[in-house]
């Protein structure tokens, strides 16, 4: 996995350098999410793409065609070209993520995964986007799920980095500390 991540980010980084050139970042990663989203919803596309009795030239020829439908940028055709040449056409979803976060980055935005135990109010949401902005000073993009098995409370992952004040995890915490005491008499 480590491997995946290092190649996904030499690639974003190197997609974002040649897009940075034209300023066109949205319109690459549009492109490159929907051809994305042509592998992973079509079978035929995703055997075509994986399977290993397809060879380079079959994949190129299919990409060739869909540039032309879908009118591809010549960005997004070349790395779609090179990943496929390269059979690291598997890579494109971390690509993808990895160009996304540099463009994020350069327009001084974070994402910010919050996980609450049931749905909130705007005037809650607006504290946890003052409370990720005082913590990265970024603009927060809050992507705000539901699950109940937290019980209460919070938990906010940015990044690499998880702040969590759940209750669920507030309970586990007091009961291993509870057990403890115990665990070192035995």
């Amino acid at each position: 996995m480590a491997q995946t991540s290092v190649l996904a980010q030499r690639y974003g980084e190197g997609l974002f350098r040649v897009v940075r050139e034209t300023g066109k970042y949205q319109e690459v990663a549009a492109e490159l999410a929907s051809f994305l989203s042509l592998i992973q919803t079509s079978p035929q596309v995703k055997d075509l793409m994986e399977n290993p009795v397809y060879g380079t030239s079959e994949r190129l020829s299919f990409l060739e065609g869909v540039k032309e439908k879908a009118n591809f940028s010549e960005t997004t055709h070349g790395l779609l070209y090179v990943l496929i040449e390269r059979n690291r056409i598997e890579h494109l979803e971390s690509i993808l993520q990895s160009f996304e976060d540099l463009y994020r980055d350069e327009l001084g935005l974070v994402s910010a995964e919050v996980t609450v135990a049931s749905e909130i109010d705007a005037a809650a949401q607006a504290k946890i986007k003052e409370l990720v902005h005082a913590l990265t000073q970024k603009s927060p993009e809050l992507d705000i799920k539901t699950d109940p098995d937290i019980i209460g409370g919070l938990k906010i992952k940015v990044g690499n980095t998880i702040l969590d004040a759940s209750l669920k995890s507030k309970l586990e915490r007091m009961h291993q500390a509870l057990l403890e005491p115990e665990q070192a008499s035995s």
